[in-house]
């Protein structure tokens, strides 16, 4: 009998103990790959970039639906073309060194990117452009303000 009483003492109650370093509160949310920054931005498709997200190199002549969706044709090509694309993204920690165009740093929000580049066989010709954004990690909300759009033709 004393076996057992030590035994149900060990094991506790049979609810789980949280995970190491999860402390019982709110947990985090995962961290936004390229699919869920894809998702977090559909709702927002017709939005119009203001003149500070032009300024930071964003186009005036599309929507941020229209913008999103070159920078995803132009990443994953054409099936059978030769040349060379690549379509990455998702959110993270504000780099160490931020450029100019970078969304402002708050630990409230990720720091994510849609990033697409396009080169020829050749190696010439690259067409790599960028959609730099904050997203909060709460609720996943993205921060419509603070767009940057780096690129080269």
């Amino acid at each position: 009998m004393r076996a057992v009483l030590v035994l149900v003492a060990a094991c506790g109650s049979g609810t789980p103990s949280p995970p190491p370093g999860n402390t019982g509160g709110s947990s985090m949310p995962a961290v936004p790959d390229l699919a869920a920054v894809r998702t977090a931005l559909a709702p927002h498709a017709d939005h119009l970039f203001d003149d500070a997200a032009i300024a930071r190199g964003c186009p005036g002549d599309q929507s941020l639906g229209d913008y999103v969706a070159a920078l995803v044709k132009y990443g994953t090509g054409e099936p059978g073309s030769p040349d060379t694309h690549r379509l990455t993204g998702g959110c993270g920690a504000f780099p160490a060194q931020l450029a100019p165009i970078d969304p402002p740093r708050d630990p409230a929000y990720w720091y994510c990117r849609i990033d697409s580049f396009t080169v020829d066989p050749a190696g010439e010709s690259p067409w790599h452009y960028e959609l730099r954004l904050r997203i909060r990690q709460t609720d996943r909300s993205v921060d419509l303000a603070t767009f940057g759009c780096p690129g080269t033709p």
